[in-house]
């Protein structure tokens, strides 16, 4: 009976040895079968293509977009057009040459780029155009900061804090995230007569051509206590001119809350920069990217990503060092 009973046992061990060996050389398995196919996996192309990578923001913004599509182990493959119309068409010609199923586009001028969008749509090419509100019905799908509300936010910080003001605006008419901006800015000063827009200068969102204009400008002898800049960048290129004229009385606003702004703001040389988010523009371009690569149904998406105007009373909130 004893000899039956450590027979019985000896089987039932056996038995569940084999399972525990058969299980774990299963897991084994498909373990390295994963394995086997992520390391083997084809990366999938994407294109980029920007109004202006010499922007920091525009750079900025595509380093967060390479991060989170590398490590997904595909590629970006990223274009500057350098504010360039036609460069930015032949740009979008070669992405789609080089096979890229999705093209995110930061448009030099997004309605005289109709002919070749409606080129990839035929081609099934997702476009997802980013830093610019939609005038074109060809478009599906975009992601943008709240450009208008940006200009909303200037408009109300100086109607709080001064009691009136000429205001000098630097605007860049063929870049629609600026035209928002400025519309917001407007549209909000405009309830009030005590704050007078003065002039307007075309500055082609350029560091170097704004500051030879805004001397120009302080040269003529108008007079103007604000100036309200389309973005970071043109605003240092205002207060270039600013400091080489000795004039430490006019208040300075624009868009970015890029880190150079914010340390101008901690030493006193700016009064307010609204905050873009590249970090979540990035990451809401990039899921979009790729639910529409997995062929998900989606509907016409437009994503309006909020802002923040950062002031020298807020500054410390935010990190200086780098973007939001």
């Amino acid at each position: 009976m004893l000899d039956l009973k450590i027979t019985i046992k000896g089987i039932l061990l056996t038995i569940i040895s084999l399972l525990t060996i058969a299980f774990s050389l299963t897991i084994f398995q498909n373990y390295s079968s994963l394995n086997y196919s992520q390391k083997n996996k084809v990366p999938e192309i994407f294109g980029a293509t920007y109004m202006n990578l010499n922007n920091d923001y525009f750079y900025n913004l595509n380093e967060e977009i390479v991060q989170q599509i590398e490590a997904k182990e595909d590629e970006l493959i990223s274009l500057d057009a350098s504010s360039s119309l036609d460069k930015q068409i032949s740009q979008m010609r070669y992405l789609m040459n080089q096979g890229c199923k999705v093209i995110f586009l930061s448009p030099v001028n997004l309605t005289g780029l109709n002919s070749i969008i409606e080129e990839c749509i035929e081609k099934d090419i997702v476009i997802i155009v980013i830093d610019s509100s939609i005038t074109s019905d060809l478009v599906k799908y975009s992601v943008v900061s709240d450009n208008y509300q940006a200009g909303t936010l200037i408009g109300e910080e100086i109607m709080e804090t001064m009691d009136s003001s000429n205001i000098l605006v630097l605007e860049h008419a063929s870049a629609q995230s600026a035209i928002d901006r400025v519309s917001g800015f407007l549209n909000t000063i405009n309830k009030d007569e005590n704050y007078q827009v003065v002039d307007t200068l075309e500055t082609e969102g350029k560091l170097e051509k704004t500051m030879l204009l805004v001397e120009d400008y302080i040269a003529t002898g108008t007079d103007f206590d604000v100036i309200m800049a389309l973005n970071d960048e043109v605003a240092i290129g205002a207060l270039a001119a600013l400091d080489k004229a000795n004039i430490k009385d006019v208040k300075v606003y624009a868009v970015d809350g890029s880190p150079e702004a914010k340390q101008l703001m901690q030493n006193g040389l700016m009064d307010g920069s609204v905050a873009q988010y590249t970090s979540l523009l990035a990451l809401e371009s990039v899921e979009l990217a790729y639910k529409a690569l997995d062929n998900i149904n989606l509907n016409e998406t437009h994503i309006s990503v909020s802002v923040t105007l950062i002031t020298p009373e807020n500054v410390n909130d935010f990190d200086v060092e780098g973007w939001q």
